[in-house]
């Protein structure tokens, strides 16, 4: 899916895989996509309860994971 992005520069190529491996792939990297078991309501609320809780850096503070980088995210889940 973001390799066959069209319209955007490779450096939001580059983001979009560093978040995968970062967030995404250590609760999902195993997990069968066609499987209810590994992609439950449950079990995607309670990725996204643990990356609400999670601390980012913006800038040159932390801070909690916003509403807006957790949307985004999801949208990488496709």
């Amino acid at each position: 899916m973001i390799k066959n992005k069209t319209g955007v520069e490779e450096r939001y190529r580059q983001d979009c895989y560093r978040e995968l491996e970062t967030y995404l792939l250590p609760t999902f990297g195993n997990c069968d996509i066609r499987s209810p078991e590994h992609f439950s309501k449950a079990t995607v609320a309670a990725w996204v309860n643990k990356m609400a809780q999670t601390y980012v850096w913006r800038g040159s503070k932390r801070k909690l994971m916003s509403p807006k980088t957790l949307k985004n995210l999801r949208a990488l889940q496709g």
